[in-house]
């Protein structure tokens, strides 16, 4: 490790120190606000090809006006091979270039925020994973990883950090955070910051508000807005609004606006250069000191404090031994990996991938330890999932700092905050001013949910091609609020629909928000249906007797009866208006449950079944 220390930004060092070298991978860790992304566009800038990634279309947005000739990559736009050969995207562009097999190698990598690697490798894995997989693969010509927050003791056993710039400031001034902790149990956190901001906020203050719950945060924002202060609502929802383009593109909140309410969109990367910022409120019920670390970090021009609300009771003690099942990790992963591909080793190719994923859906499902997150299917391979793993790891020590003030003031104090914990005591508030939180609360719930319900029930009555209109959403330029929800929903539906299940069980479904559940349960009931429809035409078909589709559409037909009538089970096999099974099903039913040979003679097609090999199908009694 280099350590370098500096009195206010990294321009005070030569940054030949950083790029001089010919080792692969760089990390350059250093606090916010020293010019990373400064230092990062210079570096840029000397290059002929070089992608520039950033977590967030935010931090996209925010860097293509500063960089006019740099292709700028984000929701619609792609990479073209005719432009430019500067680039800053997304991470989930920079995925895309992947796939799309451009000559990265070529190209030199500047990846910022990347602690993001395992901070949001559980909700965005795919990227996560082929990114971490990429360098590590050594895809680029050379790469170098940015932060103030990265902990390499997350991936450090799988991804290499070739050469590690520690820089520090000199003498640094300690930011101050208090560990608010709210005495009533009862009151909602909407209604404390309510009551807390009437009591503690001036007419020309701003503030800002971190939580991740989309539905209370427009709750809250509606509360301060009937009290008189002017509001803006950043998430992934409202992202191409023209306000939040316009914020993010000048660096600054309007003067009209009081409090900005953000999920994890602005947690990094961004800068708010208003001065008159004097508070911050960390509501999340998720703790890390390193998104604090971050979010606390986006004014960049004022002096303001931080404040973290508990309202939970605190446990002394570790919510789970870390140690424990890091151990259990290193001790069994490569070996249950060897396992599980074993298992699935005599499967035919055609097959492997469903299997994979049945597999992992049961894991996910029941395992509670690191295996829940700890495999992914790759090409229809078992493969650990190092990036979920490493996230699984940072989960769990941020689950112990929410539950545990002192444990996370613990942390803070390594990203120099000096750490204070107060009680704080609801005064202000009304009977009134209660039930009208709650019931902005649930009224939000209530149009969210009705806004959801009608999208789908819309698909089914009105014969909505689901696929088509998700296509034509993702080109659509400056889309709204209600259509990146929609965006949402119609990914859920093609997915569920692939998993064949019936368009009114997919409305349910998408209600309740239990698509994952329903995907593994259709996952075992067609492998129960698979075990004994397998069984019963087993014992009417001849081994290497030829079938012809009207043969093997009479003897589905018997197997389906006989199923129906033994077991209760109602296979559905789709049929065509004179009540027989179609030769292209017949046929894919047969290749799925044994190993078969086509033949073709005078122009007619069939099929034999070389041996009774039950396959992976036999898991019912």
């Amino acid at each position: 490790m280099n350590k370098l220390v500096i009195d206010s930004y990294l321009s005070e060092l030569n940054s030949s120190i950083f790029f001089a070298h010919n080792q692969y991978t760089s990390l350059i860790d250093s606090p916010t606000g020293t010019g990373k992304t400064s230092m990062i566009f210079e570096r840029a800038l000397t290059q002929d090809k070089v992608v520039v990634a950033f977590p967030y279309t935010s931090q996209v947005i925010q860097q293509s006006k500063k960089h006019p000739d740099f292709q700028c990559l984000h929701d619609d736009a792609e990479y073209e091979n005719t432009e430019s050969s500067k680039i800053i995207c997304t991470y989930d562009k920079l995925v895309k270039m992947l796939n799309r097999d451009v000559a990265l190698n070529e190209f030199e990598l500047h990846l910022d925020e990347c602690h993001n690697l395992y901070v949001a490798a559980d909700y965005r894995d795919h990227v996560m994973y082929h990114i971490a997989t990429s360098i590590r693969n050594r895809m680029y010509r050379k790469v170098f990883l940015y932060s103030s927050t990265y902990d390499p003791k997350y991936l450090s056993n799988y991804l290499i950090v070739n050469q590690h710039f520690s820089v520090t400031k000199n003498s640094p001034i300690k930011d101050n955070v208090t560990c608010l902790h709210l005495n009533d149990q009862k009151v909602t956190l909407n209604e404390a910051l309510y009551d807390f901001l009437r009591k503690n906020m001036g007419i020309h203050e701003k503030v800002l508000i971190y939580r991740n719950n989309k539905s209370e945060n427009a709750a809250l924002a509606e509360l301060l807005e009937d009290y008189g202060f002017p509001v803006i609502l950043v998430d992934s929802d409202c992202k191409n609004e023209k306000e939040i383009t316009e914020m993010l593109e000048s660096e600054e909140m309007s003067k009209t606006t009081n409090v900005l309410i953000t999920t994890s969109m602005l947690t990094e990367g961004i800068n708010l250069l208003n001065s008159n910022i004097t508070q911050i409120h960390y509501i999340d019920k998720n703790k890390s000191a390193a998104t604090i670390r971050q979010f606390a970090s986006r004014p960049r021009h004022s002096k303001h404090e931080t404040i973290v609300w508990y309202k939970k009771s605190e446990t002394l003690t570790v919510k789970k031994d870390v140690f424990e099942e890091w151990f259990d990790f290193t001790d069994s992963s490569l070996e249950l990996e060897k396992n599980l591909n074993s298992i699935i080793a005599n499967t035919p190719e055609n097959q492997k991938s469903k299997f994979v994923n049945h597999i992992l859906r049961g894991s996910k499902m029941y395992d509670r330890t690191w295996r829940q997150r700890g495999f992914r299917n790759v090409n229809g391979q078992v493969r650990i999932d190092y990036t979920r793993i490493a996230n699984y790891f940072y989960e769990l020590d941020v689950a112990n700092q929410s539950h545990n003030s002192f444990m996370l003031g613990d942390e803070l104090e390594k990203y120099n905050f000096e750490v204070y914990h107060m009680d704080y005591a609801i005064t202000g508030l009304s009977k009134q001013d209660i039930e009208d939180s709650k019931e902005k609360s649930r009224n939000v719930r209530a149009t969210l949910k009705a806004e959801k319900l009608e999208t789908i029930t819309s698909y089914r009555d009105e014969n909505i091609d689901v696929s088509k209109r998700y296509s034509k959403l993702l080109k659509k330029k400056r889309k709204t609020a209600a259509e990146n929800r929609e965006i949402k929903i119609a990914k859920e539906w093609i997915s569920l629909k692939k998993s064949n299940i019936d368009e009114s069980d997919i409305i349910e479904i998408l209600r309740k928000n239990n698509s994952n559940k329903a995907k593994f349960r259709c996952s075992l009931s067609l492998l129960q249906k698979n075990d004994v429809l397998y069984t019963e035409l087993s014992n009417l078909i001849v081994l290497n007797q030829r079938y012809d589709a009207t043969e093997r559409s009479k003897i589905l037909i018997i197997a389906e009866k006989n199923i129906r009538d033994k077991h209760s089970i109602e296979l559905n096999i789709k049929k065509t208006k004179n009540n027989d099974i179609h030769g292209k099903i017949s046929k894919g039913i047969f290749n799925t449950l044994f190993n078969t040979r086509s033949h073709v003679y005078s122009g007619k097609h069939s099929v034999s079944i070389q041996n009774f090999d039950p396959l992976f199908f036999k898991t019912t009694n």
